[in-house]
């Protein structure tokens, strides 16, 4: 019988190799997962800045992606012209918007908005009611459809614009005969630029307050989450307060020769600093300010020992300041 050499199992050839067999790698889907959302955010951003607004998908023969630009879309404002007649106050009350008061030449008020805002008005004598809402704001509409010819498609169609403040901006434009103005918006800042009052009162829940020029008689600016900036003259009571937010005042009187007997000026913030700056001099005020995590300075010298001072003398008038911070800096600054 001849002898023969018998063939090798499977098992026996894989002995036969140098080293531990190969081993295979495993996708880790988390990272791929987080590598795809972050191309994805980034294509959305790119797209939404160069003007899509959404788009078309079709699923005929493959995925063709078609994009809405901003120009194919009603985007833009809306002028009131329906406003008529004499006003000498104007109270706003919005859901979701920023609010900007600017002067106008104009006998009678109006308002421009972009056309996602549904605004009313209502009329009761001299006053005027504003109330603007928020219908669109940033939301995606969409739905699967098919076509006569059995093709599918998805729509998407985005509404609002999160990187562009100016998108909800509205803006009322206020004639002289206007002395009063109020002024309330849920999330939003609130802006008023050169325009003079006898009553000013703008309250924000989330956003910031700022008053630009003119002159006013009575100022109540409040805002729950912002910072409160005002750069005017002022002529009688302000009352200020930030829950979470600094207070910046700068002062543009000279004299007091306009000012309100026995001015009230009180500031107070729970998180935040406190910057009261007048050219007036430092004779003309009493003033009182107090802290409970920081410090105060006064003409920019720290005030040494305690955290509630009072100061200043009776000068050529009777203004007083009240500041208090409850986690923040105050600085009142005279004669600047």
């Amino acid at each position: 019988m001849d002898d023969f050499t018998p063939i090798p199992n499977n098992q026996e050839i894989l002995k036969t190799l140098d080293g531990p067999p190969p081993v295979r790698r495993r996708i880790n889907w988390t990272t791929l997962a987080i590598i795809c959302i972050l191309l994805g955010a980034g294509l959305f951003v790119a797209g939404w800045l160069s003007g899509s607004r959404g788009g078309r998908i079709y699923f005929d023969n493959g995925v063709n992606v078609v994009a809405y630009q901003r120009g194919e879309r009603s985007w833009g404002e809306t002028e009131s012209t329906n406003i008529t007649g004499r006003f000498t106050a104007i109270s706003v009350e919005a859901s979701s918007a920023a609010i900007e008061f600017v002067p106008t030449t104009a006998n009678s008020p109006q308002v421009v908005a972009p056309n996602h805002f549904d605004v009313s008005y209502s009329q009761n004598g001299g006053n005027l009611s504003i109330t603007i809402t928020n219908t669109t704001n940033f939301t995606l509409i969409g739905g699967a459809s098919w076509g006569r010819n059995g093709f599918s498609i998805l729509d998407f169609n985005f509404s609002g614009n999160p990187f562009t403040s100016g998108s909800n901006t509205v803006r009322v434009y206020v004639p002289a005969s206007v002395t009063d103005i109020t002024a309330r918006t849920s999330s939003g800042r609130i802006q008023l630029d050169g325009v003079s009052t006898n009553q000013l009162d703008l309250r924000a829940s989330s956003g910031r307050l700022a008053v630009n020029g003119g002159n006013h008689r009575n100022t109540t600016l409040q805002t729950t989450s912002g910072s409160i900036r005002v750069e005017a003259h002022l002529l009688g009571n302000i009352e200020a307060r930030a829950s979470s937010g600094s207070i910046n005042i700068n002062d543009l009187n000279t004299s007091h020769a306009n000012r309100a007997d026995n001015m009230q000026i009180h500031l107070r913030t729970s998180s935040g600093s406190i910057r009261f700056n007048t050219r007036l001099a430092y004779e003309d005020f009493l003033y009182g300010a107090s802290v409970s995590s920081g410090s105060i300075r006064i003409d920019d010298g720290r005030i040494r020992g305690g955290r509630n001072i009072q100061g200043g003398t009776s000068g050529n008038g009777n203004a007083t300041i009240i500041a208090s911070a409850s986690s923040g800096s105050i600085r009142l600054n005279f004669g600047q």
